[in-house]
């Protein structure tokens, strides 16, 4: 079972081999994908169409919240 991971802050969220990385002040934190349930993405976060599709394949949900703490569909 998978845990729930937070990004808090402003950064960017790729696919780095089978893993996801999360770039920040040209600092990179990996996240094992398998350990992986659900990402809450609480500040601006810039992604791309290959790590949605990479997160749909191993059923990976992200939520997603606006500027005010609105949920972003």
């Amino acid at each position: 079972m998978g845990s729930t991971r937070y990004i808090s802050s402003m950064g960017e969220l790729t696919r780095k081999d089978n893993s996801l990385c999360f770039r920040k002040d040209g600092k990179n934190v990996y996240i094992p994908i398998e350990n992986t349930k659900e990402i809450y993405c609480l500040n601006e976060i810039s992604i791309n169409t290959k790590l949605l599709d990479f997160l749909s394949q191993n059923h990976v949900v992200v939520h997603f919240f606006n500027y005010y703490e609105g949920y972003s569909v």
